[in-house]
């Protein structure tokens, strides 16, 4: 028997907030999501919040509450990371953190550091929420998110039961 047993089994529910001016109008087909339905089925967790907003500040902003609200213990937005005008997720997101995670900020780089030296023009950011909910600012294309999602599993199962112990005041 495991000696994790006085740890309860968390049914870890997922949200995914989209972020893309041209996937929002239907211009073209969103990968991330169904790549992150995919990604979460073979992790054991449950996508419970998804959604397409274009590249703005307050629509980021509003559906990431919004799916706080919904009860996810992780949001991951997809896009927007990056140095164009248009890339404004991290400052959407900025403001929702009560603890920043510089260490998954910093690994999510490095991994895919590792596949494209764009990666350091990444600004993606990760925290917890004063409500305990984990924030996660991935690139845009579903590739990252195969790459970066799995790597982030131990961190994030170790993480959601210690927040949610405490809530962040």
């Amino acid at each position: 028997m495991s000696h994790h047993h006085h740890i309860p089994k968390i049914d870890v529910k997922i949200g995914v907030v989209v972020c893309s001016d041209r996937a929002s109008r239907g211009e073209y087909e969103d990968k991330v999501i169904p790549t992150a339905e995919e990604i979460c089925q073979e992790l054991g967790w449950h996508l419970t919040y998804k959604v397409i907003v274009p590249d703005n500040i307050e629509d980021i902003r509003k559906a990431a509450e919004k799916g706080i609200k919904a009860g996810v213990h992780v949001l991951f937005t997809a896009g927007g990371t990056g140095v164009s005008p248009r890339d404004v997720t991290p400052e959407a997101i900025k403001p929702l953190i009560a603890k920043e995670l510089p260490g998954i900020a910093e690994y999510m780089r490095y991994i895919s550091w590792a596949k494209t030296p764009h990666a350091l023009l990444s600004r993606g950011i990760a925290g917890i929420t004063k409500e305990g909910v984990i924030i996660i600012t991935l690139p845009g294309s579903p590739k990252a998110s195969r790459e970066i999602i799995p790597a982030l599993k131990d961190a994030i199962m170790h993480a959601i039961p210690i927040i949610q112990g405490y809530k962040i005041e």
